[in-house]
């Protein structure tokens, strides 16, 4: 899944600060590195933030990745690697002070999206990128009057497009792009999920 995010956000852009959400192991982080000058990493589990703060790249002296003999050294993958709730550690953050905010894989744990958009929203700077994969549902799935979340027997939550879309909406983003892809494999079943690129309007 991270790199199916990374192939969503133009390659030819370059972020300023990135902020990861459920950085798991870092595996995102290898994907957004060289796109980004700054990158925070953040996951409830410190057993996952010991794993990120230990991964490594191969930089030259010039600070590009090693792809040749230039000798080289290694450096950290993220920035600063911390443990927390997800929402708890956006609130922490300044306004405006990310300009890409990614999650792979973590949404799907979390039922109510609204304080996510909300907090999202306020660390964002103008034209910033919210990128994130969910599970999808379909309306079919949906209970009659529920809201557009179906919690799996996995115990993980799946949303239904509309549902996302209405949710980053009313909290002043803009869909840059949309795509459903396989999101991994449960026993016989594939599980498929949405990969959604929110640009941060200036509402």
């Amino acid at each position: 899944v991270p790199k199916l995010i990374r192939e969503q956000v133009p390659l030819e852009r370059r972020f300023k600060r990135c902020l990861d959400l459920g950085c798991g192991t870092g595996l995102a982080g290898v994907e957004f590195r060289e796109s980004c000058d700054y990158l925070e990493g953040v996951d409830i589990s410190l057993q996952m933030v010991k794993k990120t703060r230990a991964r490594r790249r191969e930089v030259t002296e010039e600070g590009n990745s090693d792809k040749d003999d230039t000798p080289c050294r290694r450096r950290k993958i993220y920035d600063k690697a911390a443990q927390g709730d997800l929402v708890h550690h956006l609130r922490k953050q300044p306004d405006n002070s990310f300009d890409l905010i990614i999650s792979a894989d973590t949404v799907m744990y979390l039922f109510d999206l609204e304080l996510l958009f909300k907090e999202a929203k306020r660390v964002l700077s103008v034209e910033g990128l919210f990128v994130f994969s969910t599970e999808s549902a379909t309306e079919d799935e949906v209970e009659e009057g529920a809201i557009g979340i179906v919690e799996r027997e996995t115990e993980r939550f799946a949303f239904t497009r509309k549902y996302v879309v209405d949710m980053a909406t009313q909290n002043g983003f803009h869909l840059e792009s949309v795509v459903n892809v396989r999101t991994r494999n449960e026993s016989d079943y594939v599980i498929r999920g949405d990969i959604f690129v929110f640009v941060r309007t200036d509402a």
